[in-house]
């Protein structure tokens, strides 16, 4: 499993721990996106409403807190382009820095068992755990372990949606909100629950160009294992871990 691939994200909030539920009710309801001012996330059904549920959502390295976006600055064109967008695809940086080059962007390099907290100077740490600390959302959320993934498989049937998963390979560039993670994916992954997780593609982690959207995505968690290697959702036209 590759380091520096960019996947976009579900969660599970910290709070629901340790008791007795279907895992499934402590999924939040979409993906990270930027709504003009702030990154957020659809905390229940209601909130898919503003966010639906097949939004692809903002990218993210494993450990990074500097949001990516998903799209082409124009065309088709799915390179990566340091910068603060529109001029270049970082949506968001808590450093302050928007000229990262590909290889430069900050993010949890360490063989650690999972993600714990975050380094808003050093851009690095919990997505989850970070938004929950702005009160861009109600609740304290975190990124899920691979166990409650699996957890999570085990309990709610799932089928696919979207027809034959054909890559579109980038989201276009306009509106300005495919940039945001508005982008409503064609093809996924829902569960029996309602929870839905879009084929949003990913940015390459060897020079950041993006690919297969509707085709199949990646979803982190936080647990990372020997050799600095994380695991991930692999979602396609089959359930997969």
């Amino acid at each position: 499993m590759d380091k520096l691939k960019l996947f976009f994200l579900l969660f599970l909030p910290l709070q629901l721990l340790g008791q007795d539920f279907p895992v499934s009710a402590s999924f939040a309801h979409s993906n990270i996106v930027w709504d003009g001012t702030k990154l957020t996330f659809a905390t229940t059904p209601a909130g898919n409403v503003a966010i639906p549920a097949r939004s692809q959502g903002v990218l993210f390295q494993w450990g990074s807190l500097v949001a990516i976006s998903p799209a082409a600055l124009s065309g088709t064109d799915a390179t990566y382009t340091a910068g603060q967008y529109p001029q270049g695809h970082i949506i968001y940086s808590p450093t302050g820095v928007y000229d990262y080059k590909w290889a430069d962007i900050p993010f949890v390099n360490d063989t650690i068992d999972h993600i714990t907290g975050f380094d808003a100077r050093a851009g690095t740490g919990d997505i989850c755990q970070y938004i929950s600390a702005q009160g861009w959302v109600d609740g304290n959320w975190r990124l899920p372990t691979i166990h409650e993934y699996i957890r999570l498989l085990a309990e709610q049937p799932g089928v696919s949606y979207g027809g034959d998963f054909t890559s579109t390979l980038v989201t276009s560039g306009k509106p300005a909100s495919n940039h945001y993670g508005y982008y409503q994916v064609p093809a996924g992954q829902e569960l029996a629950s309602g929870l839905r997780f879009p084929a949003g593609g990913y940015r390459k982690y060897y020079n950041g160009v993006a690919d297969a959207v509707g085709k199949f995505g990646y979803v982190w968690s936080g647990s990372g294992y020997s050799g600095g290697d994380r695991y991930y959702i692999f979602v396609c036209g089959r359930r997969g871990v």
